[in-house]
């Protein structure tokens, strides 16, 4: 019927997209042209399958069968990388709102579509057909990657370990132990004995003499007749003419 949309194009689109066909994409839009639909409807249909093309890359249960097309989606979802369907799906949001700039909504549509093969990162092959949810691929990954570590682990501890005595040794009756024998010591020479110094005794000072008597008294003239020299000569004289004469008194 003429401006109806059959659901069967718009599986088309999405299959040209995931072979990344270009020829085939533009043949299925001169299909859709036949029939005159809308064209604004038609990239909101193919943005509502990219929406369940990613749930169904991450949690295949929560697929809706709306349209009965719940397997054909599933396995058209494990064409794609989820990279992809991600900026397809912004590719065409962004169209959408181009469309009312356009001159030509067939243009608008066809251009969108373009751009979304264009922007697909270069040199990068079609996706492998991967079993869903890619998230589980992930988990396996790092399973695998845990396994290797524990493996490189448990050999590094296997190498450090100290190595362990045969069986065969153990029970060996005639091993006899190993006796590390050490040398006597030395014996530590005795100090000897240093002999006593003994102190001479200092000498004991003769005893003092006293003079005579008449030596004492003597001299005890003789200080009291010392005069300073200071004294006149005069009187000097006369002093010891007396000095003189008190010695030869008896």
């Amino acid at each position: 019927m003429l401006g109806t949309l059959d659901h069967r194009h718009i599986l088309g689109l999405a299959e040209a997209l995931a072979d990344v066909d270009v020829q085939r994409l533009l043949g299925e839009v001169a299909q859709l042209a036949e029939q005159g639909p809308d064209f604004a409807a038609v990239l909101d249909e193919l943005s509502s399958m990219l929406h369940r093309l990613a749930v169904a890359q991450m949690v295949p249960d929560a697929v809706d069968n709306s349209h009965g097309d719940r397997d054909v989606i599933l396995q058209l979802a494990s064409r794609f990388t989820a990279e992809d369907i991600q900026l397809y799906y912004q590719i065409g949001i962004q169209g959408r709102g181009d469309m009312v700039h356009a001159p030509d909504l067939r243009s608008a549509l066809e251009m969108t579509l373009l751009r979304m093969l264009a922007f697909r990162p270069q040199g990068v092959p079609k996706p492998p057909r991967t079993p869903l949810p890619l998230r589980r691929e992930a988990s396996s990954e790092a399973t695998m990657a845990a396994d290797a570590s524990a493996h490189a682990s448990g050999a590094e501890a296997a190498s450090s370990a100290p190595p362990q005595p045969s069986p065969e040794a153990e029970t060996r009756p005639d091993a006899e132990p190993e006796v590390h024998s050490t040398p006597p010591a030395e014996p530590q020479p005795q100090p000897q004995p240093q002999p006593e110094t003994v102190m001479p005794a200092a000498a004991e000072a003769p005893p003092l003499q006293e003079p005579p008597l008449g030596q004492s008294k003597l001299m005890q003239r003789r200080q009291k007749w010392r005069l300073p020299s200071s004294k006149p000569l005069s009187q000097r004289r006369w002093l010891s003419q007396n000095m003189l004469l008190s010695q030869r008194q008896p």
